[in-house]
């Protein structure tokens, strides 16, 4: 798995770092919300869980609060 968002899709939005190797599975490399602090999974593999449960209305919510993505070589419509 590769927590690389630029390995994945050039140009996201998406910073990277999110995430680091702790005793063989990937946790949140920041603040995690309580409800999260004693999940012993896989942190990263919740994430994509959680993405794909996102309904088309709360995407769309999010597209709009998203920063635009960086432009130049990569980057959609980029060179």
């Amino acid at each position: 798995m590769t927590t690389d968002p630029q390995a994945v899709a050039p140009g996201t939005a998406m910073p990277s770092g999110l995430f680091r190797m702790e005793d063989n599975h990937w946790v949140f490399a920041g603040p995690v919300p309580a409800s999260v602090q004693h999940y012993t999974g896989d942190q990263a593999d919740l994430l994509v869980r959680y993405m794909f449960t996102l309904t088309p209305q709360e995407q769309t919510a999010l597209v709009g609060k998203s920063p635009a993505p960086a432009s130049g070589k990569g980057a959609p419509g980029g060179e």
